[in-house]
């Protein structure tokens, strides 16, 4: 069990059990102790939003047999095309290089390169760090 958790659930039975000044004091520290993990959590996300452009993350596969993975920042090749589902993955474009192809066919160029990884579950971490982005910030999907 996580520690600030354990530290709320003795201390709120404790309040509860045998009500004082001190075991009150103790009760609301634990609450703050809950909450300290959440707001890191929520400055780091605003660091993330705050810089980098705004464009979707995506996920996606390259390399010689497509053994390494990343995570991009991408934008779609023409104006007015719709995004892809902010989070989801990249196909290469069968025919035009450094263009990749969205879920729903969208070809997009890619802004950035986020993140990459070269191991057996990369594609997994790729992933996951590109569909928390999309949950987490909410890109704006209007551009």
């Amino acid at each position: 069990m996580d520690a600030a958790l354990s530290r709320f659930l003795t201390a709120s039975t404790r309040y509860r059990n045998y009500p004082s000044d001190e075991a009150e004091k103790e009760f609301y520290d634990a609450i703050a102790g809950l909450r300290q993990p959440a707001t890191e959590l929520q400055t780091a996300i605003d660091d993330v939003d705050r810089c980098t452009d705004g464009w979707p993350w995506y996920w996606l596969s390259y390399g010689e047999k497509c053994y390494a993975f990343a995570v991009v920042s991408a934008f779609p090749e023409e104006d007015g095309d719709p995004i892809p589902r902010p989070g989801s993955r990249l196909d290469p474009h069968p025919t035009e290089e450094q263009t990749w192809v969205g879920i729903n066919g969208t070809s997009m160029l890619i802004d950035q390169q986020i993140a990459s990884i070269e191991q057996q579950n990369g594609d997994a971490i790729c992933r996951f760090i590109a569909m928390a982005h999309a949950e987490l910030v909410k890109p704006d999907t209007s551009r």
